[in-house]
């Protein structure tokens, strides 16, 4: 899902730019991703469910079939540069 500015998105191999609040749906399986673009950037982001527990196991942030509290970090958003 583009939140926000443009982005692209892949699934199965066909890619697409999008915009803001357009929403990829990806298959079971299906090999996907997504990133920003243009020079404003855009925010990209990737739900998933039911959740990827194998994933999840080969974190720290599951030990003894229970999850953990990870340390949590505020990021920094920069603008880019304009040209």
């Amino acid at each position: 899902m583009t939140l926000a500015g443009q982005g692209w998105m892949y699934i199965d191999g066909k890619r697409v730019n999008t915009d803001t609040l357009d929403v990829a749906m990806a298959t079971v399986l299906a090999r996907h991703g997504g990133g920003s673009r243009g020079d404003e950037g855009g925010f990209v982001v990737g739900f998933c469910a039911p959740p990827e527990i194998d994933l999840y196991m080969k974190t720290a942030y599951l030990k003894d079939g229970k999850f953990t509290r990870p340390k949590f970090t505020k990021l920094e958003l920069k603008k880019p540069d304009s040209k």
